[in-house]
């Protein structure tokens, strides 16, 4: 998988359509490109560190074969997936077990994805006094 952040105007550009649409509240994130290569996989975890996440998916067709599902579990611990499809995107909050399929050798291109990563409010990273 290879990540990278987006420069300041394609950040601030990103932020500002979602926040415009109500997927988000703030522009507090981290914003990130994910290029999932062949094999590829994330295991489960909850994004602890983050206030919440977004993923938004790019690739303009995505079949299930290729695997790539967002899986996470509900409040009753089923398992639940969602395939990728263009232009969609998930929130999912703090402590929300997710993980992703394995990407199949038969997949024609990497699985593309915009990651957006919320941050803590800026009173709340700094300890008292600061």
């Amino acid at each position: 998988m290879l990540v990278r952040d987006y420069d300041t105007i394609l950040r601030s550009l990103i932020l500002d359509k979602l926040e415009e649409r109500g997927v988000i509240q703030h522009s507090n994130y981290a914003v990130m490109n994910f290029a999932w290569s062949r094999l590829s996989y994330i295991p489960w975890h909850d994004d602890s560190k983050h206030e919440g996440a977004v993923t938004i998916f790019l690739n303009e067709r995505w079949e299930l074969d290729w695997g790539g599902l967002f899986l996470y579990r509900d409040e009753e611990g089923q398992i639940l997936a969602h395939a990728p499809r263009f232009n969609c995107g998930l929130r999912n909050g703090k402590h929300v077990p997710h993980a992703t399929t394995l990407i199949s050798l038969d997949a024609p291109e990497p699985r593309f994805t915009v990651q957006l990563f919320a941050r803590r409010p800026k009173a709340e990273e700094s300890g008292p006094g600061e």
